[in-house]
């Protein structure tokens, strides 16, 4: 009896002993990771991407969501694909990688995917990027450089433009090479194709020496859709550009007509960080205008008396082409003025309903080949037709009413029968043509790239309508500026 309740009592401590041992083990956890190949392509609903399982604790499910400008492809698992979009699995007994793979979907603009050290954008701080030109024949990628914001008002809105500067000169779509590029937002414009039709304009008037060529491209921002861009040329002095860069290292200084120069009349340069007044930019308190100097810049001189000297000069020369306007001293104007180009800019903004340019945005520089001061580039021109949010076509402007919101230059056209006349003959010659073979190719062209004009329509104002919208009034407006024109000038 003894002996067998031992024995009992041994059975019971083993097993009191092996129960305690079986509650102590803890279960085991394991990871699971849901990885995209591009950050921002898609976003999950449901489970996290992380997620620790044990026996008490099943995966969640989750649910994969396209991104605007991207379309999910599959997930993976060990090498399996897996085609649909939910991923739910179970008898999880290992930490798990979960792949999800996406693609671009659109594919009717080249890409610019940008990637970047740093996500804290800057206008005056650049960060360093590896750009890439995508979906076109002869791809660029990684190239090295900076980018920052960059405009005036634009920079202050939602969907920033951007300044990129490579750390040597690319071509980009066959252009001339160049450090440093321009991607427009365009975001007060819906449609998206403002700066487009103007700058394919300027390009068709030969009397402007240099218009930016747009190209329309889908921007990738570290790996964020940021929508349709134009990619064009800096405003500067550069071969392939406004060709009036010239050495000045040890240049003995003369006088101001012995430099090319170029400028712009431009208020937003007053609350420039980088801006100096009397340095790079002039106030004439007269005319109530900011003029910046662009080129040359202070550094190309040989000695900072010599670039005082010239600068001086120029403030001088610029009062004096202003108050010769004023006067009406058609002789200084015949003489210093350089009016073909004057008048092609001034077809372009009025053919566009253009109105910034009378206090900014408005470039003018001097060539010592024909020692007057010329017109352009043409710039700036998202925020026109007059008014850009309404969607409703300007029936009633006059051109008379119109050049009333201009600048002193354009006025001086409008007030002189003999430079008016000009701007006649220039309109019925190549003016009205230009705009028909405008309206022709912008149709042409919106339709080739509806797909994306419409996806950064719903990226930046939720909605396709609002592009729409204003596709159909900027096609409505230039039609009836034929109609303005031909009744301006007694066209039958």
């Amino acid at each position: 009896m003894k002996k067998l309740l031992i024995s009992l009592m041994i059975i019971f401590l083993f097993v009191f002993t092996g129960c305690n041992k079986s509650h102590s083990i803890k279960p085991k956890k394991y990871n699971v990771t849901i990885e995209t190949n591009y950050d921002n392509s898609v976003y999950l609903i449901g489970g996290k991407a992380i997620q620790n399982i044990d026996s008490a604790n099943e995966f969640k499910a989750v649910t994969i969501v396209e991104r605007i400008g991207y379309k999910y492809l599959y997930y993976e698992i060990d090498d399996i694909k897996y085609y649909d979009d939910i991923i739910s699995i179970s008898n999880i007994d290992k930490d798990i990688t979960i792949n999800v793979y996406s693609d671009y979907s659109l594919d009717d603009l080249p890409i610019v995917n940008i990637k970047t050290d740093s996500y804290v954008f800057s206008k005056y701080n650049p960060i360093n990027m590896k750009f890439s030109l995508l979906n076109i024949e002869e791809e660029l990628t990684d190239l090295a450089g900076t980018i920052k914001i960059r405009g005036n008002t634009t920079a202050n809105l939602e969907k920033k433009p951007y300044a990129i500067k490579f750390d040597k000169k690319q071509s980009l779509f066959g252009l001339e090479k160049a450090k440093s590029w321009v991607l427009l937002a365009d975001y007060l414009d819906p449609s998206a194709l403002h700066n487009w039709c103007a700058f394919k304009l300027g390009n068709k008037f030969d009397n402007l020496e240099f218009s930016p060529t747009p190209n329309k491209v889908n921007l990738y921002l570290n790996d964020t859709y940021e929508g349709v861009y134009t990619l064009c040329e800096k405003v500067q002095e550069n071969k392939g550009r406004l060709n009036i860069e010239e050495d000045l290292e040890n240049k003995e200084y003369t006088n101001l007509f012995d430099y090319n120069f170029l400028i712009e009349m431009e208020e937003s340069v007053r609350y420039e960080l980088d801006s100096k007044l009397n340095e790079n930019y002039f106030y004439i308190k007269e005319f109530d205008k900011y003029i910046e100097l662009k080129y040359p810049e202070k550094e190309s001189f040989s000695n900072e008396e010599d670039y005082y000297k010239f600068f001086n000069e120029l403030k001088d020369y610029v009062y004096s082409i202003f108050n010769a306007i004023k006067n009406n001293d058609l002789d200084f104007i015949n003489q210093n003025l350089e009016l073909n180009s004057l008048i092609d800019y001034l077809l372009v903004d009025l053919i566009m309903g253009e109105t910034d340019h009378r206090y900014k945005s408005f470039y003018m520089y001097y060539k010592k080949d024909n020692q007057k001061l010329n017109f352009g580039p043409i710039w700036d021109y998202d925020f026109c037709l007059y008014v850009p949010w309404t969607y409703r076509p300007n029936k009633y402007y006059e051109i008379s009413n119109e050049l009333e919101y201009s600048n002193e230059f354009f006025k001086m056209i409008k007030n002189n029968d003999i430079y008016y006349n000009m701007l006649k003959n220039r309109y019925i010659s190549v003016g009205k043509n230009n705009i028909i073979n405008l309206i022709n190719e912008l149709k042409e062209y919106n339709d080739s790239i509806l797909e994306s004009l419409e996806a950064n329509s719903l990226k930046w104002y939720s909605n396709t309508s609002r592009y729409e919208n204003n596709y159909n009034f900027l096609v409505g407006f230039l039609e009836n500026r034929i109609n303005v024109f031909d009744k301006e000038f007694s066209i039958s």
